[in-house]
C-alpha cells in the first residue's frame, strides 16, 4: 500500500478527507509552495523547515505501509520523503506516480529518507529507476538522510555510485545546489 501526502499541510487535502490518493496528489504538486523569497532565492532552512514539519506527520503513519510525501519548494527543486517500509508490495508504484511530476526542464529530486525503516530490492531497483529518469532528463537526484539500515544496504549494492547519499537533508540540498550549479556552468 502506497500512501501520499501533498503539499497542502498535515497530510490533509484542502477538503479534510485524510490522506490524499495519488491523482489528488499530483494535481496539489503542480501548485508549488509558496516562499517569503523568490524561486531562486529560497533559502536551505526554509527548505528544512518545511519539510521537517511535515515529515513530523508522515512519521506517525503505520510502519508496514510506504508513506510518501512531495514538495515542490521551488521551480528547480522537489522534496521526496518516504517513510515506512519500501518492498515488493509497494515499491513499482513510486516510479510510476512520479514520472508525472517529472517536468520537461531539469530540476533537483531530493529523496528523504530519515523516515524510511525498510527497503528491498525492488525498493532499491524503484529509487535507481527514479534516478535515471530524472538524471536522463538533465536532472540531479540526492538521497538524503537514509537510516543507518537503509544506509547498509545502499552500500552493500553500491547504490551510492549510481545516486549521491547526503547524510542530512541540509547537506542534500547543498549538493544538489552545487551538482545543479557545476552541470549549469559546464
Amino acid at each position: 500500500m502506497l500512501r501520499l501526502f501533498g503539499p497542502c499541510g498535515g497530510g490533509a487535502d484542502p477538503e479534510g478527507r485524510g490522506s490524499l490518493s495519488i491523482p489528488d496528489v499530483l494535481a496539489l504538486e503542480a501548485h508549488t509552495m509558496e516562499s517569503a523569497e523568490n524561486a531562486n532565492g529560497t533559502h536551505p532552512t526554509d527548505i528544512v523547515s518545511e519539510v521537517r514539519e511535515r515529515l513530523a506527520v508522515i512519521g506517525t503513519a503505520p510502519s508496514e505501509q510506504l508513506v510518501v510525501g512531495l514538495w515542490r519548494p521551488s521551480e528547480e527543486m522537489c522534496v521526496v520523503a518516504l517513510a515506512g517500509e519500501m518492498d515488493m508490495n509497494n515499491a513499482d508504484e513510486l516510479p510510476r506516480e512520479l514520472a508525472a511530476l517529472v517536468p520537461s526542464e531539469a530540476y533537483s529530486l531530493i529523496v528523504e529518507l530519515s523516515h524510511l525503516s525498510f527497503i528491498d530490492s525492488t525498493g532499491i531497483r524503484a529509487v535507481a529507476a527514479v534516478a535515471g529518469v530524472i538524471k536522463a532528463g538533465g536532472g540531479t537526484v540526492v538521497l538524503a538522510a537514509p537510516t543507518q539500515n537503509v544506509a547498509r544496504v545502499f552500500e552493500i549494492v553500491k547504490l551510492d555510485e549510481l545516486v549521491a547519499v547526503a547524510p542530512s537533508l541540509e547537506d542534500a540540498i547543498v549538493m544538489a545546489e552545487t551538482i545543479r550549479s557545476a552541470r549549469v556552468d559546464a
